[in-house]
């Protein structure tokens, strides 16, 4: 416990306060009435802030609220210097950095006869399959994106398929089999972002 002198200002310890009067009998808790005789008033534990890794609460003196003394706190850095805390806080922020998880923003599986998107089995994302020519396709979003920063991901049931070109409207989508464009039966595509 620690009491404030109202003459003085002086805030001390219990312990202090008894040694001040070694000739006072004192009970065993120091209460309000009995410090207001000798002219000091309690303090009470104020509220320590909370700080990051890389600080701690020191005291700061004391402040009355209402018609009490609370001790007050403030945020101090742990390290001597300010370069030693900003190592410590590119090291910990690296230790700590989340990677962000890709999100699907488009998918969908395309059935092609003679040339012709048949059907557009479980999509989102895509308001439309155009073919431009065999094994020639071009993908439209149903909104357009930001911008270039995402993946496609791409199958077919036959010949090798690939993302020739896009944009932030479309993809477009080429499948050839030994070089020679094919129509596959079907094709899929997974359009993810990590932002």
């Amino acid at each position: 416990m620690k009491v404030r002198s109202r003459s003085t200002g002086a805030v001390i310890t219990d312990r202090e306060f008894r040694n001040a009067h070694p000739n006072t009998s004192f009970p065993k808790v120091l209460t309000p009435p009995l410090l207001d005789n000798f002219g000091y008033d309690p303090v009470h534990e104020g509220p320590q802030p909370s700080g990051e890794a890389w600080q701690y609460a020191a005291p700061a003196g004391v402040e009355k609220v209402g018609n009490h003394w609370f001790t007050k706190w403030k945020l101090e850095p742990t390290f001597a210097t300010q370069a030693e805390q900003d190592l410590y806080v590119a090291q910990w922020q690296e230790a700590h950095a989340v990677s962000p998880v890709p999100r699907l923003i488009a998918s969908g599986v395309f059935s092609v006869a003679d040339g012709i998107v048949e059907s557009i089995g479980a999509a989102s994302g895509i308001a439309m399959v155009f073919p431009l020519g065999v094994g020639m396709y071009w993908l439209f979003f149903t909104e357009a994106q930001p911008d270039l920063s995402y993946a496609a991901y791409v199958s077919s049931s036959s010949g090798q398929i690939n993302v020739t070109s896009r944009s932030t409207d479309y993809l477009e989508i080429n499948v050839n089999d030994g070089g020679v464009p094919v129509d596959p039966a079907e094709f899929s595509i997974n359009i993810v972002r990590s932002s």
